[in-house]
């Protein structure tokens, strides 16, 4: 984030595509990712989790597109998360930062499953693991490749990646989002929250 606050436009778009690819490389892997949470996943981070295909997540995990509240908005991982918990979740978290938890989540769609404990986090992962592994790996490919093309089709455009790698890299240079990640940098609060609790 501290090089990101210094880039100009153009370097903020080239670093914004690359996320991008990252992003929908994840997403788009041929292979099965299961997502296994312990701790908190906060902007970037609830989009690498909305890109897992299945996530299990210990109950005192955090979440959050918290962009907006440092003067940003959650652009680039937009797509996938929209994908992952629908227009509706993505109104309520996108626009007012706030995090939630990982009960939240199972219920919007981000995490298929909660534990109380780390061993019984492991245990679904490894179950989940294990009945992948009783399937046919072609199958399984051909299924997760049907999942993206039948659900997915709107969001991986061409226009939505220029979208979306083009909203973050205007809005990083904006004066607020200077301020925004200024303010996160040196841990102060943004001026927008001057005389606020």
């Amino acid at each position: 984030m501290k090089n990101i606050a210094k880039f100009s436009e153009a370097e903020n778009k080239a670093d914004s595509e690359e996320l991008y690819e990252m992003f929908s490389s994840i997403r788009h892997c041929p292979a099965p990712v299961i997502g296994r949470i312990n701790g908190s996943g906060l902007g970037g981070g609830a989009g690498l989790v909305s890109c897992c295909d299945i996530v299990y997540s210990v109950e005192k995990a955090k979440f959050g597109f918290t962009e907006v509240k440092l003067g940003l908005i959650p652009a680039v991982i937009s797509p996938f998360v929209i994908e992952k918990i629908g227009v509706t979740n993505a109104s309520r978290y996108f626009l007012t930062g706030e995090r939630f938890t990982a009960k939240i989540g199972k219920e919007i769609g981000l995490v298929n499953e909660t534990f109380d404990s780390m061993i019984e986090l492991d245990e679904a992962v490894a179950n989940a693991v294990a009945e992948i592994l009783t399937c046919s790996p072609a199958a399984v490919r051909a299924a997760k490749k049907l999942i993206t093309n039948v659900a997915s089709k709107q969001f991986f455009s061409s226009e939505t990646k220029d979208y979306v790698t083009d909203a973050i890299a205007s809005i990083r240079v904006s004066e607020e989002g200077q301020e925004g990640l200024s303010a996160f940098l040196n841990k102060r609060k943004p001026s927008w929250l001057d005389g606020k609790k």
